[in-house]
């Protein structure tokens, strides 16, 4: 293969394509997680009549359940799907029957 003049193999295209599908799916990732944030803010300061100190104070606590998560999944067998599970057990809150993405 030819790119730019260079001769380019067929693994350098490959490895290409998977860093800038990782580029953009962190990219997105980024933009999807900053605004369910921002919703979520938003929502708790409308509705509930939280300030500035208890959203920081919200936003804190999701940090430090995402960290221990991500850090030590297998250690504490906490991960977004028990979460679920744990929401729809204890108060039965199903969010995949509750939330409507498409509507």
């Amino acid at each position: 293969m030819r790119a730019g003049g260079k001769r380019v193999s067929k693994t350098q295209v490959k490895k290409e394509v998977e860093r800038k599908y990782k580029e953009i799916f962190d990219l997105a990732v980024d933009e999807i997680t900053y605004q369910i944030y921002a919703v979520m803010l938003t929502t708790l300061d409308k509705s509930y009549g939280w300030r500035e100190k208890r959203l920081r104070r919200f936003i804190n606590e999701i940090e430090a359940i995402v960290k221990l998560m991500v850090s030590n999944s297998t250690r504490y067998g906490l991960d977004a799907y028990q979460c679920e599970e744990y929401l729809k057990n204890k108060y039965g809150i199903d969010l995949r029957k509750e939330v409507k993405i498409y509507e």
